[in-house]
């Protein structure tokens, strides 16, 4: 069986991270009879002080299907991953960042200082899309040049989502980048709901839910300024971690400003297990996003049968020809105003019913035999 060491920030039983977690969770509970994964990972989750309860650092410990090796911030370094590498033979080595200095850049290094026999793969999740460089470039700027300089990803291979994503990746490494697309993997259980009672879905106002990470790559100050220029009853509910403390703080002024036709409140950060349940009950998912690799919280919006509102910064762009959502440049602010408007002119018994619809496509847009197999592939050691 073939072996994959796979680093990470945040894992099991974190859930503050949002996308990149839930990636790895879903590729050990459906390829974890196919491979033997191991994974390395924080003791602790997002902006937590102090380590999981119960969790001893520094050792394996079995997780699901996969076994895990947390680790406190001061305990990552050279000789500490180097001896992660080098415990066994592993066939992949799967980073999951570009820019993570723990999980990522010293990984590679000692990568190219020891030179196993395995592959290196790397995972940029979303991190070269154009608003996500945007974001502290010159930092980013300075570590891609210096990286190209001394050819620092020689024996690396890159891991991209999406053919947008492969766009980015070479836009960035160059065009002679060795490249594989598999697409994500979601969890495609589907939330019951019989009729409009068991959502509280009899209200004329519009329901609309920002449900993410409050970082500013998740764009919800975008979104707080497309609802100021609405004109219609809305009931705004924010969720997510507040990561950046600062950021939230801004979005927290802006909220206030909001005209006397939207309402707002914060509804806390959820428990993934809790994500599609809530989804259910919002009529619409607005996600202005400066970008996304793939978007696991948009696969959970369709599932709950929730109108994805979108940039066009992901990989779902053609939602609007089957009447699931819409992808809109960031630079079209009013047309995002406008698709709000139009849903706050339909009936609550028509939302109903454009949910129901919407739940109806989402398992065919969401996956397909195929993407299992091209992550099957990913770390098979085959080409595709």
């Amino acid at each position: 069986m073939r072996k994959i060491l796979i680093f990470i920030e945040y894992y099991l039983p974190g859930y503050k991270s949002g996308g990149p977690l839930q990636t790895i969770k879903n590729i050990v509970d459906i390829l974890g009879d196919n491979f033997e994964v191991s994974v390395v990972t924080f003791d602790r989750d997002v902006g937590d002080q102090t380590p999981y309860l119960g969790i001893e650092s520094g050792v394996w410990c079995s997780v699901g299907r996969a076994r895990v090796c947390y680790l406190s911030p001061d305990k990552i370094g050279f000789f500490k991953l180097k001896s992660l590498m080098q415990e066994q033979s592993y066939d992949t080595i799967y980073l999951n960042s570009f820019f993570s200095f723990r999980f990522s850049v010293l990984p590679t290094f000692v990568y190219n200082f020891i030179k196993p026999k395995g592959s290196l793969l790397i995972a940029p999740r979303g991190e070269f899309s154009p608003g996500a460089l945007g974001i502290k470039p010159l930092k980013k700027r300075i570590y891609i040049a210096l990286a190209k300089l001394v050819n620092f990803f020689k024996y690396a291979s890159f891991h991209a989502s999406t053919e947008m994503e492969k766009a980015d990746i070479e836009a960035v490494i160059g065009s002679d980048a060795k490249i594989l697309i598999a697409k994500d993997l979601p969890n495609v259980s589907i939330p019951n709901f019989s009729d409009m009672d068991d959502l509280g879905a009899g209200s004329n106002t519009l329901r609309i839910c920002f449900i993410s990470r409050l970082v500013p790559k998740k764009n919800l100050d975008y979104a707080i300024t497309v609802l100021k220029s609405c004109k219609s009853a809305v009931k705004f509910t924010v969720f997510g971690s507040k990561e950046d403390p600062a950021y939230w703080a801004d979005c927290h002024r802006l909220l206030n400003e909001l005209p006397s036709n939207v309402s707002w409140e914060y509804g806390g950060e959820l428990h993934p297990r809790e994500v599609k349940s809530t989804f259910a009950r919002f009529d619409v998912f607005l996600f202005p996003t400066r970008g996304e690799n793939y978007g696991h919280v948009i696969a959970e919006s369709l599932l709950s049968g929730t109108y994805a509102l979108l940039s066009d910064q992901t990989p779902w762009v053609g939602l609007k020809d089957v009447g699931a959502g819409n992808a809109i440049p960031l630079s079209q602010k009013f047309e995002f105003v406008r698709e709000i408007e139009e849903w706050s002119s339909l009936t609550p018994e028509e939302r109903f019913d454009r949910k129901l619809k919407i739940q109806k496509e989402a398992r065919a847009l969401v996956i397909n035999d195929r993407d299992v197999e091209d992550n099957r592939a990913l770390f098979s050691g085959k080409s595709f």
